[in-house]
């Protein structure tokens, strides 16, 4: 996945998880969570929504989840999707009459494969890289999609694999993968074998506003392009809405759908997926 970030603060240091793992229960996983994200049970209640004492008497086991509860509950947990699933499991291990959709039979299976999952694929969690002059990857029109295409560090792709994942012509295919790798955002481990060499690459620069604006641009125009032709496909998806809020909200609305978003990103990418589809989003007034 390739990010273009308009802040000019470095990356936020990330929590470590691992501990949520040995969670006993759902209970012990809300108390350690408190404990890695240094809340209060007041600033988890108002953060759920719900009565200040509600979750530290579930916390000692004087009152237990509900279907409501556990949703708001799981909402405000501000982790990655892999510890919330986690946290799910452990519910319905203990409270049958919650999340019926989970097969009770798999439960302990389910529960063990969570343990061993990475929980840190999300966006803040990748070491940001280091593009010595990102103005030329304007140069290199569809580098995006040559970039998600060639899988992740430990896990690249044969050339013929980039090709039939963005169907980019095999003349053009070549200048955007010698161009990756002259910026050493490719690494040929063998012949016509290639890495990426960050899972995802974020770029900032003092031109950072251009180059985002020239990329988002042709994206746009990409999709307009699309629509013409697949608006009533099964496998894309055009969508615009407009309602009404009140503009002190803004931001909260922009920052969600920026976590929803980047969250639903990180746990879909698949190094072995066959298609390179792409995202664009824009919140504007």
């Amino acid at each position: 996945m390739v990010v273009f970030r308009l802040e000019t603060k470095s990356l936020r240091k990330s929590e470590d998880w691992s501990p949520l793992r040995n969670a006993k229960d759902y209970r012990n996983f809300l108390k350690i969570y408190l404990e890695i994200r240094n809340l209060s049970l007041s600033d988890f209640a108002r953060s759920a929504g719900c009565h200040r004492g509600f979750p530290g008497d579930v916390i000692s086991g004087k009152r237990r989840l509900t279907a409501q509860s556990s949703f708001l509950f799981e909402k405000a947990l501000k982790a990655p999707r892999a510890a919330k699933k986690f946290f799910r499991s452990l519910i319905a291990l203990e409270e049958e009459d919650i999340y019926p959709e989970i097969d009770r039979k798999k439960i302990d299976l389910l529960i063990s494969e969570l343990r061993q999952k990475s929980w840190n694929r999300t966006h803040r969690e990748i070491p940001e890289s280091s593009v010595k002059d990102p103005r030329r990857l304007i140069g290199t029109p569809r580098f995006m999609s040559v970039f998600a295409a060639s899988g992740s560090p430990g896990h690249g792709a044969h050339r013929h694999q980039i090709q039939k994942r963005t169907g980019i012509e095999e003349g053009e295919l070549s200048k955007i993968i010698s161009h990756l790798v002259d910026l050493g955002l490719l690494k040929e481990v063998h012949q016509d074998f290639f890495e990426p060499q960050e899972l995802h690459l974020f770029v900032k620069s003092a031109d950072q506003a251009p180059l985002m604006k020239h990329i988002f641009k042709n994206a746009v125009a990409l999709a307009g392009r699309r629509v013409e032709i697949a608006a009533n496909s099964k496998s894309e998806m055009f969508f615009t809405s407009s309602f009404c809020i009140q503009e002190s909200k803004l931001p909260e609305l922009k920052n969600l759908l920026r976590e929803t978003i980047l969250s639903f990103v990180d746990e879909s990418i698949d190094s072995d997926g066959d298609r390179v589809v792409q995202l664009v989003t824009a919140l504007h007034l």
